[in-house]
């Protein structure tokens, strides 16, 4: 009876995708899901695809669009993010000039999906009702990890900060060869 009460309290007071997306606590508890259920390439795929909106510089953006397509929508690829053939052709229309809002569209499909779907499941999840249980029920490790202000090890931010390096290592490589 007690988690019934949980999961009818987690869906009144229930967090829409941003606020997931913006609180450290909950997005890490968030990824260690969509871990658990296999999806955790989509939020990767957004978080690289907001980091693409902001390259403004045209050559940076078409090594970002290659390196995007060939970790995502490459069949095989470590972290492909599945979407329609129509979607993937309309993405191979920029393969040479691609714009700041290439991936805008699958983007927000991903957000659409991680709202409507990855979200709900993750609120009746463990990983999100252990965040409300009672304090005294807490093991002392959660309680530290929910109110010292610091940056979560998560996996996800891991994978999007190496692929921000070899991103950039990249770029730079083709762009000094570029130069010569």
């Amino acid at each position: 009876m007690e988690k019934k009460d949980q999961r009818v309290s987690a869906q009144i007071n229930r967090p829409k995708i941003e606020d997931v997306l913006n609180d450290q606590v909950l997005r890490q508890s968030f990824t260690e899901f969509l871990q658990s259920t296999h999806c955790a390439e989509n939020l990767l795929f957004y978080d690289v695809a907001q980091e693409y909106l902001t390259i403004q510089d045209p050559n940076i953006r078409k090594g970002a669009y290659d390196r995007i397509m060939a970790d995502f929508f490459t069949n095989g690829s470590v972290h492909e993010v599945d979407i329609s053939d129509a979607q993937l052709q309309d993405l191979r229309l920029y393969s040479t000039h691609p714009e700041v809002r290439t991936f805008w569209r699958i983007q927000s499909d991903v957000l659409l999906m991680l709202s409507f779907d990855c979200l709900p499941r993750f609120l009746l999840s463990e990983n999100y009702l252990s965040l409300h249980e009672e304090p005294s029920s807490r093991s002392p490790t959660t309680i530290r990890q929910l109110f010292i202000k610091r940056e979560p090890k998560s996996p996800t931010k891991d994978l999007r900060r190496t692929y921000q390096n070899k991103l950039l290592v990249n770029l730079k490589k083709n762009l000094t060869s570029s130069v010569r």
